[in-house]
């Protein structure tokens, strides 16, 4: 008794109708993931939130330090106890040494390193010389937000829990783009300055 085997169009036929099933199916997949990392990025943010607003009311209603500058306080180059987050990210080894993140003023509220770095955060082109070291953290932190400065210029420092009124026209945590990601703060001056740039993560 003869067995019947496939032809060969009938076997270009089935791998034409996986690879048009393949086509359908991979961009639904590829907006699944994404979906996926940024539920887990807002899910970090929201951690990070409620540690900055309980730190806010352990400490009288005072916000955790965003940055100092040299009139204000030393640089975060030669203490580690006036960030949220230690240490710049532009320099050597701040943006691969986590115990920086721990030395922050934060870490005793939010102590899981995972949520100060955005899961889809896989780039590392401004280091090439370093091997393309992958940094530890794409969080920063609104500078307005008990930053440097005494309040004058483009906008206002905002020292206390109280002063932020409404709540909801002040954002605290952003993602930065890797090109520009140095210090704890994002300090630029909307509407006129773009000195740093927001990360464009989860498909822009």
């Amino acid at each position: 008794m003869r067995s019947r085997a496939f032809t060969l169009i009938e076997l270009l036929v089935v791998i034409a109708i996986i690879a048009v099933l393949a086509a359908l199916l991979l961009p639904t997949l590829v907006r699944s993931r994404e979906k996926a990392l940024t539920v887990v990025c807002m899910s970090n943010h929201k951690q990070l939130q409620l540690a900055w607003f309980t730190y806010a009311v352990d400490s009288h209603d005072e916000l955790v330090p965003s940055g100092h500058d040299k009139i204000d306080a030393p640089l975060p180059e030669f203490t580690n106890d006036v960030w949220w987050v230690y240490g710049s990210m532009s320099r050597d080894p701040f943006w691969t040494n986590t115990a920086h993140i721990q030395a922050g003023l934060l870490w005793p509220y939010a102590k899981a390193l995972g949520i100060y770095k955005c899961p889809a955060d896989k780039k590392s082109e401004r280091w090439p010389d370093h091997g393309g070291t992958l940094t530890v953290r794409s969080v920063t932190m609104n500078r307005f937000l008990n930053g440097f400065g005494k309040g004058s210029g483009p906008g206002r420092i905002y020292r206390k829990l109280a002063d932020i009124s409404p709540p909801s026209t002040r954002w605290v945590f952003l993602d930065e783009a890797p090109s520009t990601i140095a210090s704890g703060y994002f300090g630029s001056y909307l509407p006129r300055t773009w000195s740093r740039m927001p990360a464009a993560y989860h498909s822009g």
